[in-house]
């Protein structure tokens, strides 16, 4: 035991002027009969303060302008053909006072464009899924899911897609937007669709639409209430938007028309406004 500090230990190939440098490898050996040894890389405990990190950094690129950096890949080992393939785990470690973050971002660009992130599954018979939670609280509010695409200075923001995946035989995949059940003493969470105000220009539409069909009829679109056990029964409110010092928004509900562009159905309903008049059918 001694009171000053350890020496470190520091392993490098040597530079080069016109060449490549030399290669690093550090790589158990095969073993026939019995499972290969493993690498392990792990930094002491600490007495005293925090505990020290681990780096990983691939080469930067300085002397070639249109060179890129290199690359950094975590890969799991392979597998017999009747076996999986291993598992990667990234995760903090527990903690009593709090468990640490996890971040993955990629670096800022100057010019041109930032790095993008892919989470992408493998294909297969039965490609894998992609699972986003928040673990369960014991007695405070429930961790937060935030999507949010970027902010632009000049241009638009950036959008937010959830596609589901298509079939080329059968049907598309379905799209659930669904609050959680709620408990004996609470009311199940609220369903908010909104768009962002704005300034000078109209704030943004939202469109709740089905798509076109060529050999069958076009999808529907309903509206329903739940059923209570007890009180007045939930209602459906629309309302046309308010307009101050001009004429208040129009709520119109039409029937659907034929090809030959006639009303299929009955005629169209002309709906009072807030106003008292009838917007036109």
């Amino acid at each position: 035991m001694f009171d000053a500090s350890s020496g470190g230990i520091a392993i490098s190939t040597g530079s080069t002027i016109s060449g490549s440098s030399g290669s690093m490898q550090i790589v158990t050996g095969n073993a026939n009969g019995n499972q290969a040894g493993k690498i392990s890389v792990r930094v002491g405990s600490s007495g005293s303060g925090p505990g020290n990190d681990v780096d990983i950094q691939a080469g930067t690129a300085n002397g070639d302008v249109s060179a890129p950096g290199g690359n950094i890949e975590i890969i799991s080992g392979g597998a017999s053909e009747m076996s999986t393939t291993g598992l990667i785990q990234i995760g903090s470690a527990d903690g009593q006072g709090g468990s640490g973050n996890v971040r993955m971002f990629t670096g800022s660009a100057a010019d041109g464009k930032s790095g993008s992130l892919n989470f992408i599954t493998g294909s297969a018979e039965t490609a894998g899924s992609l699972n986003l939670a928040v673990g369960p609280s014991q007695s405070d509010v429930g961790g937060v899911v935030v999507i949010s695409s970027g902010d632009s200075a000049s241009g638009p923001g950036g959008a937010i897609r959830l596609l589901t995946g298509q079939s080329d035989s059968v049907s598309s995949g379905s799209l659930n937007l669904q609050t959680g059940n709620s408990g004996t003493a609470g009311a199940s969470g609220n369903v908010d669709i909104i768009s962002g105000t704005s300034s000078l220009q109209p704030s943004g539409s939202i469109n709740i639409k089905t798509g076109a069909s060529t050999g069958a009829y076009g999808g529907s679109i309903e509206i329903n209430v739940g059923e209570g056990s007890s009180g007045t029964g939930g209602h459906v409110h629309i309302e046309g938007g308010t307009q101050r010092g001009a004429r208040g928004g129009s709520v119109r509900l039409l029937s659907g028309t034929r090809s030959n562009r006639n009303r299929a159905g009955g005629s169209g309903c002309g709906c009072p406004t807030r106003n008292g008049d009838f917007a036109p059918s």
